[in-house]
């Protein structure tokens, strides 16, 4: 609604500079509407998606979990986010709590993340995981799909790419994760950082 708004005192300008004569006022006036209308519909329509309600991230940089806070909050404040930065987080009486989906940092220095997506499998945990790293080498991919990640995305350097890409996944039907997998991504659906394996 603050975009709305923001679009109705730019066209209250607008029209006071060029004034337009009085055959041009319907026009103006439909412009305005519509601009209004489709971003309430957008508005709705984001408000309507089923967000995961509980994530988990595993990344030994605390930065990290910051930044995807931040990007959590702001697209739903009822998302609870879990995270994990080592191994020795885990106790071994401690039951391993089951998030809805999984980001998965791969370059780490204790478990790298096939280390931990191994130890998750072999766990018999079958939730869905987004392994991710700045890196684009098609082995790396390969290898993510391979060891039963559903998504790879490769990190972008850009806050307001990372963002994007994040809401993009997290706004994806996750009640069937098989169809999400990364051997199948049509790539005119989804943005460039996601890669396909």
């Amino acid at each position: 609604m603050a975009d709305c708004a923001q679009i109705i005192r730019f066209n209250c300008v607008y029209i006071f500079i060029t004034r337009p004569g009085f055959y041009f006022w319907p026009l103006v006036i439909f412009v305005q509407l519509n601009l209004c209308l489709k971003l309430v519909f957008r508005s709705l329509h984001m408000s309507s998606k089923k967000f995961p309600s509980k994530i988990l991230l595993i990344d030994d940089d605390e930065d990290e979990y910051f930044i995807f806070s931040d990007i959590i909050k702001n697209l739903d404040d009822n998302i609870e986010l879990n995270y994990l930065s080592g191994p020795a987080e885990i106790q071994p009486h401690t039951d391993f709590s089951k998030p809805d989906i999984l980001f998965l940092d791969i370059n780490m220095p204790t478990w790298s993340g096939f280390d931990w997506l191994n130890w998750i499998r072999e766990k018999g945990h079958n939730f869905p995981v987004i392994m991710y790293s700045t890196s684009k080498n098609p082995d790396v991919v390969r290898r993510a799909y391979g060891a039963g990640a559903h998504l790879y995305l490769n990190k972008p350097m850009e806050f307001h790419e990372l963002v994007s890409s994040v809401s993009y996944i997290l706004q994806l039907d996750w009640t069937r994760p098989t169809s999400i997998r990364g051997q199948h991504i049509d790539r005119r659906d989804y943005p460039e950082h996601i890669m396909a394996g």
